[in-house]
């Protein structure tokens, strides 16, 4: 998938009105109610603690303007990728733990390869393979929708030590598995000093590939999460009709 290929689904939706086009199923299988289903997950390092209690504080009334702005049949779900906890959060299961629990065969996760990381507590922030890694596994619901919103202050997998071909390899494998499952990734990067230019862009390129959006703020707080969250919420089904244009 190329920026190309998305900014000609952009533009048709803009310029093609009077245009006869096949009707598909539409997107989360209804047109007055789609379903959703947003996957939530954090970067589980301590430094995080701030922002999973923003968006623990956010949810339910950014879930409410979602629903308001978009009539959404909307399920969530909140994982973190390992490490510590965050208490009084609503991420308060792992990923491989979840995603263990619903599915009977063993599963290779991408999380599972540290062969790159340059000290354990990269390990926490594994985002794009955490990504890779629901994308193929989780148990989206039947027609629905499916976005991933990853937030983190650091590049988007294995920190800011980990060799950047190890980082573009991963970023590389979570798109291709997020366009086999047409599921949207978001991500909210965090500006700490951590974030250079090259990590940015592997968050862009993760997010405009897949139907999603990259959130790069200097602060997240609760306003940041009632902000962002219902546009993630109403925009859960970029991935199914990028496909559809694609495939028309």
């Amino acid at each position: 998938m190329t920026r190309i290929t998305v900014l000609l689904f952009i533009l048709s939706i803009y310029s093609c009105a009077d245009c006869v086009i096949p009707e598909p199923i539409p997107c989360g299988g209804s047109e007055s109610n789609p379903k959703v289903d947003l996957v939530v997950i954090m970067d589980q390092s301590s430094s995080m603690n701030d922002e999973a209690t923003a968006v623990t504080n956010a949810t339910a009334e950014s879930i409410s303007i979602a629903k308001k702005d978009c009539n959404v049949d909307l399920r969530t779900e909140f994982l973190a990728i390992t490490g510590v906890s965050f208490p009084n959060s609503l991420f308060t299961q792992t990923v491989r733990n979840y995603l263990n629990s619903v599915n009977q065969s063993t599963l290779n996760f991408a999380l599972d390869d540290y062969s790159n990381l340059t000290s354990s507590a990269a390990q926490f922030e594994l985002g794009a393979a955490a990504m890779d890694d629901v994308s193929q596994y989780f148990d989206w619901r039947e027609e629905a929708c499916k976005a991933i919103l990853y937030i983190s202050d650091e590049p988007v997998n294995g920190g800011s030590g980990t060799p950047i071909e190890s980082e573009n390899q991963a970023v590389e494998n979570a798109i291709q598995s997020a366009l086999n499952n047409e599921v949207a990734l978001f991500t909210n990067s965090l500006n700490d000093g951590a974030i250079g230019q090259v990590h940015l862009d592997n968050y862009e390129k993760i997010t405009i590939e897949t139907g999603g959006l990259n959130f790069f703020v200097d602060n997240a707080n609760v306003e940041t999460y009632l902000l962002i969250m219902p546009q993630i919420i109403c925009n859960a089904c970029n991935a199914c009709q990028l496909n559809q244009f694609i495939n028309n």
